[in-house]
């Protein structure tokens, strides 16, 4: 609510500013309540050709418009997503989705939890791999990731210390079609996002019967809204959580994607 204390020497004029700027603040990128993030194609989880923009954006417009504001969402590749999110001088709050990791904290200011994402490796079933933990994935000449993704903790950790051999990507896509080549004994990828490209990627269509998860789950990995760690997105991150929470919303959506 607006504050009705003003300075007694103040034209009318001045005095219907000073209202104006303290009802903004801290909101000022939600002109006319529309607020802007940034995104890339990941589908069936976010695209800019997909029904409603992807399931993950769907629901995270149903979460603003609870709450009185309207989502925009841009979409660019994702090492340009994050930069574009994270950008002090862009119109963004941040950027969705994204996994938790402890390194991005000091970057990320993230929401309550959206959704589910299952992460785990794809093989050829010509060529299928024997894997219980990460020192078996170790024994590869190579693991297959898109460049910028967050994957596990500890498969990350074990690719920056050189333990094991990454061989990027830069989408889900080329990943799969490397795979299918033999470029790559195995990848990391998305369950659902194997799937949908299988069935709607006309060169991966004709490999599908080529390829498989493998499966062994990595990891069942929560998603995110990634907001600025600045005032403005500190708020909204409250914002979108208190949506989340609004009507029961937070579990819907959290046993939807399940």
């Amino acid at each position: 609510m607006c504050s009705s204390e003003v300075i007694v020497k103040t034209t009318k004029k001045s005095m219907l500013i000073a209202v104006v700027i303290i009802c903004l603040t801290p909101l000022s990128q939600a002109t006319d309540n529309e607020i802007y993030m940034a995104s890339l194609d990941w589908p069936p989880y976010t695209g800019e050709d997909l029904p409603n923009q992807g399931h993950v954006i769907k629901h995270a417009k149903k979460v603003f418009s609870a709450m009185g504001y309207t989502l925009k969402v841009d979409f660019f590749p994702w090492a340009r997503a994050v930069k574009m999110g994270l950008d002090p001088k862009s119109k963004y709050l941040g950027y969705l989705p994204e996994y938790f990791d402890q390194s991005l904290t000091e970057k990320c200011a993230f929401s309550d939890s959206i959704g589910f994402s299952p992460l785990g490796f794809a093989q050829r079933k010509d060529n299928p791999i024997e894997w219980q933990n990460l020192n078996d994935i170790a024994q590869l000449k190579s693991v297959g990731v898109v460049r910028g993704y967050v994957n596990s903790p500890g498969l990350d950790a074990r690719i920056a210390s050189g333990n094991i051999n990454a061989d990027e990507a830069v989408s889900d896509a080329e990943n799969i079609k490397k795979l299918s080549r033999m470029r790559v004994p195995i990848i990391v990828i998305d369950e659902q996002v194997f799937e949908y490209w299988l069935s709607h990627d006309e060169e991966l269509m004709a490999v599908k019967d080529s390829v498989e998860m493998h499966p062994n789950l990595l990891d069942k990995k929560s998603l995110y809204l990634c907001f600025k760690k600045n005032e403005e997105g500190l708020a909204f991150k409250d914002i979108f959580n208190a949506g989340l929470n609004k009507q029961g919303m937070k579990r819907f959506m959290q046993e939807s994607f399940r």
